[in-house]
């Protein structure tokens, strides 16, 4: 609510009037340049500091014109009262960069899962601090356990050490809705600051300087410097098709109860928002769950396939591209033989929907398989990719690597995870506590890279 400025006045007077106490003057506050900023070493309240943060006061980079890069540097303080962070306009001989050229976010701790227990560490970039805090509060869940360990029976983890380790949660504050700007909050211990630099497309090339301000409420302010190098060169356009899994669903009437408990359906707004926000990182092609409909007559449209194109074109997403959606609107994909009319019909539904997705602008349209099938499952599922080739639709489905001998000849997109992984994922899941896992890279389990 915006008060009338003598209300404003008012309240000042009377907060001036009737506060008896003072900040609390601290003692002098470090600071460290984190170099590089995406690094594999945590930082961890209680620990050393990793190497990467230095005793430095220059941050340094190079951006190129309309590309990304981080900076990001550490507070340590016993207790700072309403710390702020500030950018100066960035100056050097060719000229001055625009003030939104820099964007200055907290990396919020946040209580995040690690092996089978939690830990805290700078995880979640916001702009007001006060969104969320972490409180001792152990979820039901871990509390409701009935068991004397768990995890898998050759390397068992008692429940109670389980319990400890999920003794915490993130709680909100307010509603989970950021602000534009970075807003002030208190220091106790250490906070990391993440600045993001975006070069706007018609700035010279050049070297551009300014002065990061740190100040608070309770100590006297420091300064670090930004130099940010724009290169005479443009970037090329990625090489590569970013894609992502997007389990999301919009909310609207005719999803079912079952629907909405899976898929937390969000609004257009929110739908919006998130695909603005996977631009803005670079991946431009998500896949899409949903596909073409029937109406009540049987007839095939496009209603609910065409808003969500609407957005993700509003948000920024190309066209041009293949797009990967789920089977309907008379398209099949199941387990089991299909009959002549089965296929036939497959068939044609499957030639709409190509057509319309290319009157749309797009190349191809790729029909999701049963997730992660293979043996006989898979195999099961011929009849339905071969309909589907037939009308000139595509298929793309995660699996377990066997397709080759099974549906080779008919996946065209297959989407496989490296064999490595789940042997590292297993092994530190239940072997490794999670500060060992984080501050012991050196000991993690490794696989032949010739997988």
């Amino acid at each position: 609510m915006v008060r009338p400025l003598a209300s404003q006045l008012f309240f000042t007077f009377c907060f001036l009037a009737f506060s008896h106490s003072a900040p609390t003057w601290a003692n002098d506050f470090r600071t460290y340049v984190i170099r590089p900023p995406l690094n594999n070493d945590p930082i961890i309240e209680g620990e050393a500091l990793p190497v990467q943060c230095r005793d430095e006061t220059v941050m340094s980079l190079m951006c190129a014109r309309n590309e990304y890069e981080p900076a990001s540097f550490l507070v340590e303080a016993d207790h700072l009262q309403s710390v702020m962070v500030t950018v100066s306009q960035l100056k050097g001989p060719a000229g001055v960069l625009p003030c939104e050229t820099v964007d200055v976010r907290i990396a919020q701790k946040f209580n995040v899962a690690v092996t089978f227990a939690k830990e805290t560490i700078p995880w979640v970039l916001v702009h007001d601090p006060g969104m969320i805090k972490i409180v001792n509060h152990m979820p039901q869940h871990f509390r409701d356990l009935e068991v004397e360990t768990v995890g898998p029976p050759e390397n068992p983890i008692p429940v109670d050490e389980y319990r400890a380790g999920n003794s915490k949660i993130n709680l909100l504050t307010k509603e989970l809705i950021d602000t534009k700007t970075l807003q002030p909050g208190d220091i106790d211990g250490f906070r990391q600051f993440w600045l993001t630099v975006r070069v706007p497309s018609d700035a010279p090339a050049g070297t551009y300087r300014g002065q990061v301000e740190i100040s608070a409420a309770n100590a006297a302010s420091q300064r670090l410097t930004l130099a940010v190098t724009v290169p005479s060169f443009d970037l090329l356009p990625p090489r590569f098709e970013y894609s992502i899994y997007y389990p999301t669903e919009l909310d609207r009437k005719e999803l079912s109860e079952a629907q909405r408990d899976r898929y937390n359906p969000i609004t257009a707004q929110q739908y919006l928002a998130e695909c603005r926000n996977m631009v803005a990182h670079g991946c431009t092609n998500p896949n899409i769950y949903g596909g073409p409909q029937l109406d009540q007559d049987g007839n095939i449209h496009f209603t609910h396939l065409s808003q969500l194109l609407d957005l993700r074109e509003k948000a920024g997403m190309p066209t041009g591209v293949p797009l990967y959606m789920f089977d309907g609107g008379g398209v099949i994909m199941k387990e089991g033989e299909l009959t002549d009319e089965e296929k036939r019909a497959s068939s044609a539904a499957t030639r709409t929907v190509v057509a319309w997705v290319r009157d749309r602008g797009y190349t191809d349209a790729y029909f999701m398989a049963g997730d992660e099938l293979s043996g006989d499952r898979l195999r099961a599922e011929r009849d339905s990719f071969q309909a589907i080739g037939e009308g000139g639709g595509k298929v793309w489905v995660a699996n377990q690597g066997d397709f080759v001998d099974i549906v080779g000849d008919l996946l065209h997109r297959p989407v496989l995870s490296h064999p490595g992984s789940h042997v590292v994922d297993y092994h530190q899941q239940w072997q490794v506590k999670p500060r060992d896992f984080l501050m012991n890279r050196q000991r993690l389990v490794k696989w032949d890279p010739a997988l």
